[in-house]
């Protein structure tokens, strides 16, 4: 999302460079939508955030960046269609929520934008992976309409099946830095690209104030591993796990303690769309790197920029660490400055 309303003002700064261009052109509406569709999410509570670029050649637009009025329309009618076949089954009307004030919040990375209020168009309802889904967006202010479609990947345990960390009772092994850990799944249909994801539970002790509060990191063990046949593998160093926990978790004070839990690991599934969506802005490097990457859009409308596209999301529950990589992690010399003292008590 940053990226697009820097590509903005980045643009419309560049033309003010010049003293025979006009500093500001006419007012243009321009509509940035992002929205995956998850089939794997357990409450099933998808998310389309919609915001709209904006420019100013009399305020500073490092302040407007500020203001929510900026950045947010008023009022948006948005719906999702289920289609079978190209007809309509049923359709979603999307409510306008706060995700930061959520009872589990999706809290906004931090930088010259806005973080509150963090509005995004919510609806609840599992998702059918033998359907399409449509979204509409109306301004119904200016009648403006955006449209966009996608299929869903299925991420049923029988289609999209986890074989490396093996299941029911999976267990992971890094313990050697010096070595190699093996991921395999099976690649469901619609996919072609995949990330894995580990989330590292651990609990955190205040020693001065008796205070233990448990906490976790999500670590980015893959990122954007393409889709190579249906029967997929991942070989990551092991190092890679030490250098993650270390930089997301951070040294420990002198009064801190902290003890490893188990983890979770989620392979993460993305589409033909959002691959092509990733290619297309990381496709500029080398000589023309300093130049302004392209923008691609599926969207169809006036003026729109983003994504509406899927991704799949399948977790193999909790996974714990043998008892060598625990002992890695507790007395190792690349994370001893965490401070890591033994298991959970709980």
């Amino acid at each position: 999302m940053k990226n697009f309303f820097l590509f903005l003002f980045v643009l419309l700064f560049l033309a003010s460079c010049d003293d025979d261009f006009k500093v500001g052109a006419d007012y243009k509406e321009v509509t940035v939508v992002y929205g995956l569709l998850d089939h794997g999410s357990l409450v099933n509570q998808h998310y389309i955030k919609i915001t709209k670029g904006f420019y100013s050649d009399v305020q500073d637009n490092f302040l407007l960046a500020l203001n929510k009025d900026s950045l947010y329309y008023n009022d948006l009618t948005v719906t999702i269609e289920e289609l079978s076949n190209g007809n309509v089954t049923q359709t979603f009307n999307l409510t306008k929520v706060d995700i930061a004030a959520l009872p589990n919040p999706i809290i906004k990375r931090e930088g010259i934008f806005l973080d509150s209020p963090n509005y995004a168009y919510q609806f609840i309802a599992p998702l059918d992976p033998s359907r399409q889904y449509r979204l509409r967006v109306v301004n119904n202010e200016t009648g403006k309409v955006i449209t966009g479609e996608t299929n869903v990947i299925n991420t049923s345990a029988s289609i999209f099946r986890v074989i490396r960390p093996f299941t029911p009772f999976p267990q992971v092994d890094f313990a050697n830095p010096e070595l190699n850990y093996t991921f395999s799944w099976v690649a469901p249909a619609n996919s072609e690209l995949f990330d894995i994801i580990m989330r590292f539970h651990y609990s955190e002790r205040d020693v001065a104030a008796d205070i233990t509060v448990k906490k976790y990191v999500d670590l980015p063990l893959a990122r954007f591993v393409e889709k190579k046949g249906t029967n997929m593998s991942y070989r990551m160093d092991n190092e890679t796990f030490y250098s993650l926990l270390t930089s997301n978790i951070g040294a420990a004070d002198a009064n801190t303690t902290r003890r490893v839990d188990t983890s979770e690991v989620f392979f993460i599934a993305g589409d033909a769309q959002m691959k092509q969506y990733i290619d297309v802005n990381n496709a500029q490097g080398g000589l023309t790197n300093d130049q302004i990457k392209p923008i691609f859009t599926n969207l169809s409308g006036e003026n729109v920029l983003g994504i509406f596209a899927s991704r799949g999301t399948r977790g193999i529950g909790f996974t714990t660490f043998t008892d060598a990589m625990i002992d890695s992690i507790i007395n190792g010399s690349r994370t001893r400055n965490l401070n890591f003292v033994g298991v959970s008590l709980d």
